[in-house]
């Protein structure tokens, strides 16, 4: 996905409306589009900003559940930089957790609670993480099956 359609998707989520550890998630769009850059800080940062306040210390919160779509098209992309920052994300949320009565919307008004909800996003992107299962970067390769091994033995 490019830069602008990336962009546009970002802008589509009420951010503002959605909780963090922190209070609303007014700082994650800017966060997803910087853990793409080509400078290691701005990555690095960038990636706080997203695991300091939608997961924290293995605790979920609602924003979690609209970042996993974009951090599977940044896997998916196979973007120059990024790529296993946004597997670490990924793995946290898998590994995060949220009380039952911690619920989230997924569409149409429909709520469920936000740790089964996190988890359906995610394997929404099992056939991206199978298919770096064989990608030339073992890095790659061995966080992408760590993941799946996560999401499988849920």
């Amino acid at each position: 996905m490019n830069n602008r359609k990336f962009e546009k998707k970002i802008s589509e989520v009420p951010w503002a409306d959605r909780k963090t550890a922190t209070g609303d998630a007014y700082q994650i769009p800017e966060a997803l589009s910087e853990i793409r850059s080509p400078d290691a800080d701005v990555r690095k940062r960038a990636y706080w900003k997203i695991d300091n306040h939608v997961v924290l210390q293995s605790d979920l919160y609602e924003a979690a559940y609209d970042v996993v779509p974009f951090l599977i098209d940044i896997v998916r992309d196979r973007t120059s930089f990024g790529r296993e920052l946004a597997y670490d994300l990924l793995f946290e949320i898998a590994n995060g957790y949220a009380p039952e009565d911690v619920t989230c919307e997924i569409g149409a008004g429909e709520r469920v609670p936000l740790q089964v909800a996190c988890h359906m996003a995610l394997i929404a992107g099992q056939d991206v993480f199978e298919g770096d299962r064989h990608d030339p970067d073992p890095v790659i390769r061995s966080k992408a099956s760590e993941l799946l091994e996560r999401l499988q033995g849920d």
